[in-house]
């Protein structure tokens, strides 16, 4: 979570003025009014018109597909993939992206949203909490069931507990 805070400051200190050039001085966050808004730049923000539920199902899937594939990735099954195994989490990466990151950004870890998100705050105020039916708690949830969900599903499928990442 510190990694996160002191990089969103890297960003803010490095672009500010950048950002004031933007919003003209001003600070704001996404909504279905004004989708240029720089607390994006921070934290993910749903894009216009999709819900709560969406939003949720959209973390939930993109962090268990996550799990799912560092989990075969790491496996002790998967020995011929030692020496690669760090194109295949990019690819993986990329494939998350590019499937679901149009929706919500696809934040899939609580800790680079969450803490993008406090130190926004202290920029942006307290609608970087509120914006989109308060959607702030997504990314920070869905994430952590979604991988919970496709470790257990991993371990229940496979059967294998240890995993060498």
């Amino acid at each position: 979570m510190l990694g996160g805070f002191c990089g969103a400051a890297a960003v803010y200190i490095n672009y500010w003025e950048q950002i004031n050039l933007y919003e003209n001085g001003g600070r704001s966050v996404p909504s279905t009014t004004n989708l240029s808004a720089t607390a994006g730049c921070f934290a993910t923000y749903p894009a216009a018109g999709i819900g709560s539920v969406s939003s949720f199902i959209s973390e939930f899937t993109a962090s268990f597909i996550l799990m799912l594939g560092l989990s075969a990735i790491g496996s002790n099954r998967s020995a011929h993939l030692s020496r690669s195994s760090a194109f295949a989490v990019f690819i993986l990466m990329l494939c998350i992206g590019s499937s679901f990151g149009w929706q919500t950004g696809y934040a899939i870890n609580a800790a680079r949203d969450l803490a993008p998100r406090i130190f926004s705050y202290f920029i942006y105020g307290s609608e970087v909490f509120t914006a989109a039916h308060h959607y702030w708690w997504i990314p920070t949830v869905a994430p952590v069931i979604g991988c919970l969900t496709g470790a257990l599903a991993w371990a229940c499928i496979i059967g294998e507990e240890k995993l060498t990442i």
